[in-house]
This record gives structure tokens, C-alpha cells and sequence, in this order.
């Protein structure tokens, strides 16, 4: 538990810090924890070189039976295969709830309390919605110049496997 960080992520260097007899029930035990299936042995030796070796601009992926670890910002992050975005996929919204493609959820709006009860927020005119094809800028709400949403996801520490399936919604071709 110790070990266990954010997000249901672990701690990489503390779990290579371990007695070579610790490392295997504790990287057991944490995917038992997420409901993955742990690692066959060759993976197992492959991801301790893996996450020895990794550098803060790489980004290692181990995969087996319905499991991904990847290695990223110090830490191991377990979860099922990612599935294949549809190339080019794109869909007017018009604030009613929208399901994405494969496993990226449900982009809704949420309802703003105000002084005179709730406000239901709509969309008018629709949106198009679609994910990123790189060079996106944005501008940030009460910032004077454009961004590069990049640059925003890395600030943020958005994990990076994650920056392509975040929805990126459009008014007249502007990145809102």
C-alpha cells in the first residue's frame, strides 16, 4: 500500500528498491488490486529492465493477456489494452450526452448552480467534437495569447496514451 500512488498507479523506483523476493508478490498483489492479470515471468524480468532503464522522455509498454503496464513520470501504470481510435472520427455535439468511440466514455455537460436555481447548459449552434491530429492551439480562458494543447497536456501531466483520447471540442474550426 506503501507503494501505491495517484490514479491507482505504483511507484516505480520504490517498487525496484525492494528484495528481489518482495518484487513479484507486491507487483501481484497491486494488479490483483486493479483486477488485471499479472505478468508471466519473462515479462515480469522484462518490466523490472524496463522501469530501471526508463527515462522521463520514454515511454515503455509491456503487454500480455488483457494487460498494459506502461512506465511513465516514476511510476507503473497497469490497465486493459487500449482500443484502436477510429482515424479521423468526428461528431456534432449539441450538448446532449455523446458517446465516444471505443473506451473514451461519455462526453456530457454538467448543470451550473446559479443564485436563481440550476442552469441546464445547451449548445447552439452544434459543436463538432473529435480528437487530436496534432499542431492543435487553444487559448485559454483569461490568457492574452494561444497555447499549444501539447504543451497545456504537459503541464497538466496528462499521462501521454491518454492526451490522443481526450475529446477536443470545436466552434467554426476553433479549438474551444
Amino acid at each position: 500500500a506503501s507503494l501505491r500512488r495517484e490514479g491507482g498507479t505504483l511507484d516505480a523506483e520504490a517498487w525496484l528498491k525492494l528484495p528481489d523476493a518482495l518484487r513479484a508478490p507486491v507487483l501481484d498483489a497491486w494488479m490483483h488490486a486493479l483486477g488485471l492479470d499479472h505478468p508471466p515471468d519473462a515479462s515480469r524480468a522484462e518490466l523490472e529492465r524496463q522501469a530501471a532503464c526508463a527515462t522521463s522522455d520514454s515511454l515503455p509498454t509491456l503487454a500480455w493477456a488483457n494487460t498494459e503496464i506502461r512506465i511513465w513520470d516514476g511510476r507503473l501504470h497497469a490497465m486493459p489494452p487500449l482500443t484502436a481510435l477510429p482515424e479521423a472520427w468526428q461528431s456534432q455535439w449539441n450538448g446532449a450526452p455523446l458517446a465516444l468511440p471505443g473506451d473514451c466514455g461519455m462526453l456530457s455537460l454538467e448543470a451550473i448552480s446559479a443564485s436563481n436555481g440550476v442552469h441546464h447548459p445547451g449548445v447552439d449552434p452544434p459543436l463538432t467534437v473529435r480528437f487530436r491530429r496534432g499542431g492543435e492551439r487553444i487559448k485559454p480562458a483569461g490568457d492574452p495569447h494561444t497555447r499549444e494543447l501539447r504543451d497545456l497536456f504537459r503541464q497538466a501531466r496528462i499521462a501521454p496514451w491518454l492526451r490522443a483520447r481526450c475529446p477536443a471540442i470545436y466552434e467554426n474550426d476553433e479549438l474551444i
